[in-house]
């Protein structure tokens, strides 16, 4: 067994070596233009070879195989190889020219512009390492992950295939696959290290910031006002949070961030890898979450600029090859992710009808959805007015309510109550949180982004790229609030696809003139950095509260401090074992699991009715040793306890079925244990 383990562990080692080695020659075969096309380019191939070879795999039942995923990233690898043999003799790239290059264009960039660019790259380079250590040596946590996300990796390799199962929890089937197929290759080419499935959402994150520095310089802007719009990004309270995260928001941001500079970047050089790149990043991205759908207005309104020449002048042919690459990309990328299954399995591509109407306003009249979405965008609004990622002193709360306060009072006026009807609750007067649900923009996003991305607006007239950009930025907005409920704490993880988009404008401040705003811009920068930093290392998060907002007055009084527990500040995740570490977003659950731990043995076979969006993950233990049935089956009902489990874990509902009786053991919360045999 010991050999068997160690021959998989090389081929895994194999994968992790060929899949991204084969994704560069990719890349250089492209023949890349700008400096970030060596960053999004092997991206896009990198996670279209591992999602291709995954739904491979899976048909034959070999996608929990290292044998198998090994030997295809050699054939791909050697593939790659030989057609660069084919198309260009490999050649050893020369870097003096890029580093002369790039010394000449720094000693000509202005002072001012200098400093702060200074002071951003190196807030960049340590919150990346910051992040770069908790992506590396802490495990998953968030709630969704270890419900439905990474649950079901670990039943894909426990299965050896995507197909359907009888699970505890619909997401686990109706939501599409491509980004646990990223987690699993994970798993796979590490010796299931869990820690390294959150690797994507950070690749995703750099990858993103490289569409930001690339966008912005197709639609015109120098370098260092590109490289500033990038490291803005990269500092957003939002974009650090979700970097570390098993999420898929990070990569929904990247992936339209690689749609859209691809078409920019065929606009100004009409070469068909730019619309293949793009064509393959909107399969993939479809094929991540059925929500990136939200993104195709700014797509088609960026596919039309590009398309549509001056003059009324189509570029038909350019339009054909792209419209041709995207039903491609789409058949091959996205409809196998879970559309297909869907609609095989439920009469409906994405899933069954309560699923559709608990995430959407299907079926709503138009009425409604017009009245809730109107109310949507002016939550929004008062999302970006925050201070989130600064620590959560009661100075700092009272700042972030006296920014608030004037709109409060103004939708006091207008009549409107956003915090009411609502299924989860939302509040005028939360505290900053850096919590990778909750937090927003951040100081940076109101006070460095919205006065230009507004200002940009004004190009639209005269098709100017910036406006059509920024224009395309805010129609993403629109339409995310008008397409289904609002979730407590802001939307501002759904809203990073407009992100990518709105954030080139930030670089229009580098072409100030006033020497105020000049120094207003230098301020906000130091602040957005301290913000960023006080982020990554406090991770400041309030408990949820659902009966009771904070009202300003001026400033918290003893009633509204007990309204809202205080935040409080994560301890650091390297001082925790690896449950804590998992369970720090839900540690009612603890007592449950460690229990559980102590009383399974790794090697045991578990038969689970646990209540849907429960902790799932976390029953297949440490490398996933143990073997779970779901039988609380979302789609078939309750099952009968299969003979070959050890174990039943059942919760309080499921009383009437199990009978519980003398010799069950109660482990924490609402479980219960019966051993079988």
């Amino acid at each position: 067994m010991e050999q068997i383990t160690q021959i998989n562990f090389l081929f895994g080692i194999i994968a992790a070596v060929c899949f991204p080695a084969a994704a560069l020659i990719w890349c250089w075969l492209s023949r890349p233009n700008r400096a970030s096309d060596w960053v999004i380019y092997p991206f896009v191939y990198l996670t279209a070879e591992i999602v291709l070879v995954g739904f491979i795999l899976s048909a034959f039942n070999r996608i929990a195989s290292e044998l198998w995923w090994g030997l295809t990233g050699l054939a791909l690898f050697l593939l790659a190889v030989g057609v660069s043999f084919l198309r260009r003799p490999l050649r050893r790239p020369s870097l003096i020219g890029w580093s002369s290059s790039i010394g000449d264009w720094w000693r000509a960039v202005p002072r001012w512009e200098k400093r702060i660019l200074k002071v951003i790259l190196a807030t960049v380079a340590l919150t990346g390492l910051l992040n770069a250590g908790i992506v590396l040596f802490s495990a998953p946590h968030t709630w969704d992950n270890l419900a439905y996300r990474l649950a079901r990796v670990a039943y894909y390799l426990q299965h050896g295939n995507l197909g359907y199962y009888d699970a505890n929890y619909v997401q686990q089937i109706a939501v599409q696959k491509n980004c646990s197929i990223l987690m699993l290759f994970s798993m796979i080419v590490s010796g299931r290290n869990e820690n390294l499935t959150q690797i994507w959402q950070f690749l995703a994150y750099w990858t993103a910031a490289a569409c930001v520095f690339g966008i912005a310089r197709e639609i015109g802007l120098k370098r260092s006002a590109s490289l500033l719009a990038a490291g803005v990004f990269a500092l957003l309270t939002v974009s650090l949070m979700q970097s570390t995260t098993t999420q898929s928001d990070m990569l929904l941001a990247a992936f339209a961030g690689c749609v859209s500079y691809s078409l920019l970047a065929y606009r100004r050089r009409p070469r068909f890898v730019h619309l293949a790149v793009s064509a393959i990043a909107f399969g993939l991205g479809l094929g991540v979450k059925a929500s990136f759908s939200l993104f195709i207005p700014s797509f088609l309104l960026i596919a039309a600029f590009v398309f549509l020449r001056r003059k009324l002048r189509f570029d038909a042919a350019g339009l054909s090859r792209f419209g041709l690459l995207v039903i491609i990309a789409v058949m091959v990328l996205a409809l196998p992710a879970a559309y297909r299954d869907n609609y095989r399995l439920f009469n409906h591509p994405l899933g069954p009808e309560e699923f559709r109407r608990k995430n959407s306003y299907e079926g709503e009249p138009l009425s409604f959805i017009l009245s809730a979405g109107a109310q949507h965008l002016v939550r929004h609004g008062f999302d970006f007015i925050s201070l989130d990622g600064l620590p959560a002193l009661p100075a700092v709360w009272n700042l972030q309510n006296a920014l608030r306060y004037p709109f409060r009072r103004l939708t006091g006026i207008a009549g409107l109550e956003l915090d009411r009807d609502l299924r989860i609750p939302w509040f005028y007067f939360p505290p900053p949180h850096s919590h990778e649900d909750y937090s927003s923009w951040g100081v940076l996003g109101w006070a460095v982004v919205w006065p230009v991305l507004l200002l940009a607006l004004g190009g639209i007239k005269r098709r100017r790229p910036a406006g059509m950009i920024a224009l395309a930025a805010l129609v993403f907005i629109v339409v995310h609030a008008f397409s289904g409920v609002y979730d407590f704490g802001g939307r501002a993880r759904y809203l990073l696809p407009a992100t990518v988009l709105a954030l080139p404008a930030a670089g229009l401040w580098f072409y100030s003139r006033s020497k105020a705003l000049k120094a207003y811009l230098g301020c906000f920068i130091v602040l957005g950095c301290v913000s960023a930093v006080t982020a990554v290392l406090f991770r400041y998060r309030t408990p949820v509260i659902v009966d009771q907002y904070v009202f300003f007055r001026g400033r918290l009084t003893m009633e509204e401090e007990k309204a809202w527990p205080p935040p409080v500040r994560t301890k650091s995740v390297f001082s925790m074992d690896r449950l804590t570490q998992v369970l720090r977003d839900a540690p009612i659950f603890e007592e449950a699991i460690r229990n559980y731990e102590r009383l399974v043995p790794p090697d045991s076979s578990v038969a689970a009715a646990v209540n849907p969006n429960s902790l799932e993950y976390l029953l297949f233990g440490r490398r996933l040793a143990r073997e779970i049935i779901p039988i609380n089956s979302f789609h078939r009902g309750t099952q009968p306890v299969p003979p070959e489990a050890d174990f039943l874990l059942w919760a309080d509902d499921f009383d009437q079925i199990f009978n519980r009786a003398d010799g069950d053991i109660h482990l924490g919360k609402d479980w219960w244990l019966r051993r079988l045999r």
